[in-house]
């Protein structure tokens, strides 16, 4: 890997094996090769763009799904615009704003965010989702008792963003947290590795394979060790501008009332 060096020191958080963190001294390096990750401008993944940027001195390619498809999806199998799809894109303006005025070679290292306007169904991956959706792996369960299902509905961001990845020649970072719900508690036992080494392993249920793309960098932090983290490191401050709410009131304040608002530490 080609790497160039900085005369910067930097404080960067170890994981040690029990999952808390120490801070360590550490000579920086920007590495040349790109880190695609999953920009939604909420709180998990604006962390980790934070960390790849201030903490790693990695080159960041952000890619925000745009097509309402993403979140508009229900069981009716009917199409709903996204209502928070301004806010998320102001969030994001804000936030490198922030990030080039405070760190000024992230200017470089941010590169300009690509965003995804149309993604094409793919019938194998629809498959595949409503199986996960439907069953835990052959184990009949939505409309009686959803706790038994893995999502909230038959095709959420995950089913398709795995339609987005399954042509690309990278993995692409998604941000799902330790939350012991929905995709951690899907992939779960097929994970190996941590940080963006994180993956699935070869050998799962086929309805996985979906996700093979899929790196999950941040899977072994909570909100709360995120935050603790941002704080050590001095970047808690542009964290508060992140958005985290899914139906914003008309005067585009957050509603306070979805789980995104719920959950929100910051």
């Amino acid at each position: 890997m080609i790497a160039i060096y900085v005369i910067i020191i930097l404080l960067i958080s170890k994981i040690l094996q029990d999952g808390s963190y120490v801070i360590i001294n550490y000579k920086a390096e920007i590495y040349s090769d790109i880190i695609y990750l999953c920009w939604t401008g909420g709180f998990d993944s604006t962390f980790r763009l934070i960390q790849l940027l201030i903490d790693e001195r990695r080159i960041v390619q952000p890619i925000y799904i745009s097509a309402n498809i993403v979140d508009g999806y229900f069981l009716s199998g009917s199409l709903a615009s996204r209502k928070n799809k301004q806010n998320e894109i102001k969030s994001m303006n804000k936030i490198r704003t922030l990030l080039n005025k405070k760190y000024p070679f992230t200017k470089q290292t941010l590169l300009p965010t690509k965003y995804i306007n149309d993604i094409k169904l793919n019938k194998e991956y629809l498959t595949a989702t409503r199986n996960i959706y439907f069953s835990k792996f052959g184990v009949l369960s939505p409309l009686l008792n959803q706790q038994f299902g893995y999502f909230s509905r038959p095709l959420n961001q995950y089913g398709i963003l795995s339609m987005y990845s399954q042509n690309l020649e990278y993995p692409i970072e998604i941000c799902v947290e330790q939350c012991n719900t929905g995709l951690d508690l899907l992939t779960k036992q097929y994970r190996i590795g941590i940080a963006h080494n994180c993956r699935l392993i070869e050998n799962k249920p086929n309805n996985l394979r979906i996700f093979d793309k899929f790196r999950f960098p941040i899977v072994h932090l909570t909100k709360q060790q995120m935050l603790i983290i941002a704080k050590k490191n001095k970047y808690d401050d542009i964290l508060k501008y992140s958005w985290s709410c899914w139906f914003p009131l008309k005067n585009g304040k957050p509603c306070g009332k979805c789980d995104m608002c719920v959950h929100r530490i910051i």
